[in-house]
């Protein structure tokens, strides 16, 4: 049985923040193996800083999309906008990567 095309598009998009999550986090990872005490304003430390809050966007971007992903199965998920919900039931198109 083939999957429907909003359900593949949902799971895509959930997967790649995934992949950009588990990049992130690597980097993350590799920066405190390098100086695991940074001075406070040291270039590493700023790096850590900012790795570590566009993690914390990244998992709030997952939530959201796996929000989408269970009401593109025919679940419901309080708050999400109209324009999500025909978002996850494929009947508006996804905005364009990078675009405002």
């Amino acid at each position: 049985m083939p999957v429907p095309a909003h359900q593949r598009a949902n799971h895509e998009r959930s997967d790649d923040a995934l992949m950009t999550i588990r990049g992130l986090a690597f980097c993350l990872d590799t920066v405190r193996d390098r100086d695991p005490a940074p001075e406070p304003t040291s270039d590493a430390a700023l790096a850590q800083a900012v790795v570590m809050s566009l993690l914390i966007e990244k998992v709030q971007d997952l939530e959201h999309l796996r929000r989408l992903e269970w009401v593109g199965l025919g679940g419901n998920s309080p708050g999400l906008s109209s324009e999500d919900v025909a978002l996850a039931l494929g009947e508006q198109a996804a905005p364009e990567k990078g675009a405002a």
